[in-house]
């Protein structure tokens, strides 16, 4: 199960590939996943009936342009 916190953007390919995808023959579903957000510290918590999902995201220092993106998905 992928969380939306994750995922940037994603295409649904089904038809006529681009070189990239080589030999696929039925479909090819290509995601992309986020980046950490280098300037603030974010978090983002959901709660429901069968999961709960928390996301942290931000820079790892100030000086630093290297960032971080921690997700936890439970479902019940």
């Amino acid at each position: 199960m992928l969380s939306n916190n994750m995922m940037d953007n994603s295409d649904f390919l089904s038809d006529a590939f681009p070189a990239d995808y080589s030999n696929a023959a039925s479909g090819v579903f290509d995601m992309h996943l986020r980046k950490g957000n280098k300037e603030k510290r974010e978090s983002a918590f959901q709660i429901g009936v069968i999961r709960t999902d928390i996301a942290l995201k931000g820079p790892f220092s100030k000086t630093s342009k290297a960032s971080y993106l921690v997700n936890y998905r439970y479902l019940s």
